[in-house]
């Protein structure tokens, strides 16, 4: 009922979504099945009129309960990624839980009640819950609080632990409170320390990555070409980088507009991407020009060279096919454009002998219009294996 009107509903990303599902979901919608089922009830003469409405109200609040609880378990494990809970702290999260079971069996169960009798036992629930959600996210926080629901209810039921008499004097009122306050507590810390890493994540991206194709920006790429470096001079291998500049991009903007503009470099984006190994480095410098680093080529500098200029002619190739571009318009409609967009391509190729970033990126420039200069469509080779004396195309 609740997805049917709203996906909203059963994102648990924040506490008022998760508020919202309490109400939408469980408290409001209680409300009528309360009433249904006491006056159904009544009319087969199970309990007398004048306990219709304690029966309801507890009707109620186990619904509501049951939604508060269980219902976020099951969103929560269904909807996110595993890493939440179950990733590389495997070790800590499961230490987590048997720690959580541990103080759900002493505050609810009476565990080690003979050496823990005078101490303030029903506190230890929050502060485990605090820790739960700060470390394992919502996953770990939904099933910690479903397991200490479970074992406050057995001790209520036994007559035992923090809970040992609420049935009889308060027909489980204190259990439902605490349970869902300790329930919106771990949501709260939970969905708060994700909205800070999602934020964190989004600075680092944009910090790092070109906000429009999702490559590496031209820090992020002094960064690996820092590492490549290094890995070169370990290893006495070949690097290239490959300095591509788009030939009639500038006639697509201004005729079709930026926006298909944008969307013809999130296609160069994904053409380049598809066009190197995983080792390999695509990034875009801004405006149409693109870098792409080969790392790991050959140690003999000949085969180095053919290596690039093979990737070279492979991604000249690429971008020279004709680009379809599916525009959305704001009346609804949507309409294709062909486009075909060449790229002038400089490349050098270094190893030891050459590890200065400054120079890399200016031979590359250099070759690259080199080739912008021959008419584009094409890639010009500045080859070095020793500070560099000669090109090639």
């Amino acid at each position: 009922l609740v997805t049917h009107y709203s996906k909203s509903y059963t994102n648990l990303s924040s506490l008022p979504a998760y508020l919202r599902l309490i109400f939408f979901g469980g408290a409001a919608p209680a409300v009528v099945g309360a009433f249904i089922a006491m006056t159904t009830l009544l009319f087969a003469d199970f309990f007398p009129q004048t306990n219709f409405l304690v029966n309801a109200i507890h009707w109620w609040m186990g619904d509501t309960l049951g939604v508060a609880i269980f219902t976020p378990l099951v969103l929560a494990w269904w909807q996110t990624r595993a890493n939440h809970f179950f990733d590389k702290k495997l070790l800590e999260s499961l230490s987590l839980l048997c720690i959580s079971f541990v103080v759900g069996q002493i505050v609810f169960l009476n565990l080690f009640n003979e050496y823990l009798s005078d101490t303030p036992k029903g506190y230890w629930m929050f502060l485990v819950i605090t820790v739960v959600a700060l470390r394992t996210g919502i996953r770990g926080t939904t099933l910690v609080v479903t397991l200490f629901a479970i074992q406050a209810l057995l001790g209520a039921y036994s007559e035992i632990g923090f809970f040992a008499h609420d049935i009889a004097r308060a027909g489980l009122s204190n259990y439902w409170a605490a349970m869902l306050i300790l329930s919106i507590v771990g949501i709260s810390i939970s969905t708060h320390i994700a909205a800070l890493d999602e934020a964190q994540e989004q600075i680092l991206g944009l910090a790092f990555y070109d906000a429009l194709t999702q490559l590496p920006n031209r820090r992020l790429l002094n960064d690996r070409l820092t590492l490549a470096l290094a890995a070169i001079k370990r290893s006495e291998c070949h690097a290239a980088m490959l300095m591509l500049d788009l030939d009639n991009f500038k006639s697509l903007n201004d005729t079709q507009g930026h926006h298909v503009g944008d969307l013809l470099l999130i296609e160069v984006a994904k053409r380049l991407k598809r066009c190197v190994r995983e080792v390999d480095t695509v990034a875009r410098l801004g405006g149409d020009e693109f870098i792409v680093v080969l790392n790991e080529l050959e140690s003999e500098t000949p085969r180095a060279i053919n290596q690039s200029s093979s990737v070279a002619e492979k991604i000249r190739a690429a971008l020279a096919e004709p680009y379809l571009i599916q525009v959305a318009h704001t009346n609804g409609s949507e309409s294709t454009i062909e486009h075909r967009c060449t790229a002038s391509i400089g490349v050098v190729v270094f190893n030891e002998h050459l590890c200065n970033l400054e120079d890399i990126y200016k031979f590359a420039d250099i070759a690259m219009y080199k080739a912008k200069a021959t008419g584009g469509d094409t890639f010009w080779l500045h080859g070095v294996s020793e500070p560099p004396k000669s090109e090639a195309n």
